[in-house]
């Protein structure tokens, strides 16, 4: 399936390079929830705040982190794979926000259905199939090879330093997270 290789440097610009990596067994099976952000709300992102269980937030503070953009309106999110089950609300950078959505349990999108006095509420539609991601701040010179890979994949001419390495397929599923990134090649593996 083809991927996307991101790469953070330490100054928070990511770049990426097209890749196909054939082996989907070290895919992350984490949740991954998306929302279609509402054509009124402009140029701003949308956010995701989320907990676990009762009170077991999963981000410092609200309204929580900026979920990825792709080309096509649907912004995501993939939780780490221990979360098995998990609440969320979307928002406006806080306001206007979603009502709590309860006891995701697998990869959901949603879409905005309508206000109401504690926020708007959102339905579950079909996610769509989208073929990129937006295209990040700053693009880094990376070449990335064998394609399609099944054991490691090599990366060249890194520019700057980079702190993290994050593989995605197309569809936003993480294949593979690295921090502290400082080899030319990885396995892909688990």
């Amino acid at each position: 399936m083809p991927t996307q290789i991101i790469g953070v440097p330490k100054d928070g610009h990511s770049g990426y390079v097209p890749s196909d990596l054939a082996d989907e067994s070290a895919a992350s099976s984490g949740i991954t929830v998306s929302f279609l952000k509402p054509s009124d709300w402009g140029s701003s992102g949308v956010n995701i705040w989320a907990w676990t269980g009762v009170k077991n937030d999963l981000f410092e503070s609200w309204p929580g982190v900026a979920m990825t953009e792709r080309t096509d309106g649907w912004y995501f999110y993939t939780f780490e794979e221990s979360i098995t089950e998990v609440n969320v609300i979307f928002s406006k950078a806080g306001d206007p926000q979603s009502v709590n959505i309860s006891g995701i349990t697998s990869n959901t999108c949603y879409e905005f259905d309508g206000m109401t006095e504690l926020g708007f509420t959102v339905k579950s539609v079909p996610c769509p199939i989208t073929t990129s991601l937006k295209a990040p701040i700053a693009t880094q010179n990376l070449i990335a090879y064998p394609s399609p890979a099944t054991d490691f994949i090599s990366i060249k001419k890194l520019t700057g330093s980079t702190n993290a390495l994050t593989i995605f397929s197309l569809d936003g599923k993480v294949m593979k997270m690295v921090n502290n990134y400082s080899e030319n090649k990885k396995a892909i593996k688990s």
